[in-house]
């Protein structure tokens, strides 16, 4: 399934989608992915689709893959129900602006159509190009834990 944004557009990736599974599979293998994301060192699961969130989708714009966002399966914090946000953008679009307006507008487009209080990010520390995205996107900084510095951005 396939959702339109303003600029781009989530393509969901299932059990059978083996081009955007390789795509993603190229994305985590990349150097600054691994340094900031260890949790994809034993590779990329797909699971059932609860909506728009458990779900994992390839970012598309003018028909080229542009990276890779996940939303979280729901889950309860301080009373809320959250989901967690994590991305990647391709090593060809870094750098750009793209990744700033993908990460809006993919989580403004969740935050609008799903029952939930908030969306989550952490972002490691030194991971200054992901901070930037993340506060260019309306979160803020909440907290931080061993996952990094962790971000809110609140349903409108």
């Amino acid at each position: 399934m396939n959702y339109s944004l303003p600029e781009f557009t989530l393509e969901r990736v299932d059990f059978f989608a083996e081009e955007h599974i390789r795509y993603i599979e190229g994305l985590i293998t990349d150097p600054e992915v691994k340094r900031f994301l260890p949790y994809f060192e034993h590779g990329l699961f797909i699971s059932k689709n609860i909506g728009l969130l458990n779900s994992h989708y390839v970012l598309v714009k003018d028909q080229q893959p542009m990276g890779y966002v996940y939303f979280s399966a729901p889950f309860m914090e301080n009373n809320q129900l959250n989901a967690e946000v994590r991305y990647i953008i391709d090593p060809a679009y870094r750098h750009q602006g793209l990744g700033k307006k993908a990460v809006q507008q993919s989580t403004d487009f969740v935050l609008s159509h799903e029952n939930i209080s908030n969306l989550r990010a952490f972002v490691h520390p030194d991971n200054l190009s992901s901070l930037s995205v993340i506060q260019a996107a309306g979160f803020y900084e909440t907290d931080q834990n061993i996952d990094g510095i962790g971000f809110t951005k609140p349903r409108k």
